[in-house]
């Protein structure tokens, strides 16, 4: 059983600007280690991809400038690595033993692999995030933390797509709410719900940044839960009552996420309005 999980190699390639072929020259070096963000979208949507910047690192060890030298493809991991390229520390170069502005190369390369889906270490992750999350002062790190969590959804989902078994169900359990293990009580015996941690998601953090991409991928999850319970229904004529109650269940959720939309949208065309 494997679910998609995102990691990232980073390469680092290293150019001095001018005599970087003597002796008593050392070129610019990245400083310590700060961990590549791979953006969300892209992580969901499987973009991969390599960037290529130059970066100018001044006598204090910053960016001064970044230029984009060979494009991924994807204008998003080029900005994400455009914008890692300027936050990082250097080391400045050297030239006879003096601190030197200098330009330097850095090679990003944005990857997905394939990993074994381990329900008790997926249950760990998504715990350890969410209390991260909980816990994080810093927005830029909480932020962080919220697409970690969001990204182990996604792995779950993406195993009971492949193993549509109850069973499950037992992970989900684990990581919800109590609110949202009650409101979709009647599933929990008799039909997988991935929906449901995209909703508790939704119902912890309805301010996040990237709530309209929840939003979606919730709605989506339930019309696609929905259909599997028809399909079902049809096979298993006798499970026909237990369906009736799941599909209504479904039906008032995605009436919900409806009138939402639609009060956005008119949220939208009064401020157009003035």
């Amino acid at each position: 059983m494997k679910a998609r999980t995102i990691v990232f190699i980073l390469f680092l390639s290293l150019l001095f600007s001018c005599a970087g072929s003597r002796k008593d020259t050392r070129m610019p070096k990245v400083k310590g280690k700060l961990e590549l963000d791979y953006p969300l979208s892209a992580q969901l949507n499987r973009i991969e991809g390599q960037v290529l910047v130059g970066v100018f690192v001044n006598q204090g060890g910053r960016a001064q400038l970044v230029e984009l030298l060979e494009s991924s493809g994807s204008e998003e991991l080029d900005t994400a690595a455009q914008e890692y390229a300027q936050k990082i520390d250097y080391e400045p170069a050297l030239l006879n033993g003096k601190t030197i502005e200098a330009w330097t190369k850095l090679l990003l390369r944005y990857r997905l692999t394939e990993v074994p889906f381990n329900p008790t270490q997926w249950v760990q992750d998504v715990s350890y995030y969410h209390s991260r999350v909980e816990n994080s002062k810093d927005s830029l790190q909480r932020e962080k933390n919220l697409r970690r969590v969001y990204a182990n959804l996604h792995g779950l989902s993406h195993h009971a797509a492949k193993y549509p078994e109850v069973k499950v169900n037992e992970y989900i359990l684990n990581v919800i709410t109590d609110d949202i293990r009650q409101k979709y009580n009647p599933f929990w015996n008799t039909f997988v719900a991935p929906f449901a941690v995209y909703d508790d998601f939704l119902h912890r953090y309805p301010a996040c940044s990237f709530v309209d991409r929840v939003k979606e991928d919730l709605e989506n999850q339930l019309i696609d839960t929905r259909y599997a319970i028809k399909i079902r229904s049809v096979k298993q004529s006798r499970l026909l009552s237990k369906s009736e109650k799941l599909l209504q269940i479904i039906d008032q959720r995605l009436q919900e996420l409806n009138q939402i939309k639609d009060m956005n949208k008119a949220d939208v065309a009064e401020v157009m309005g003035g």
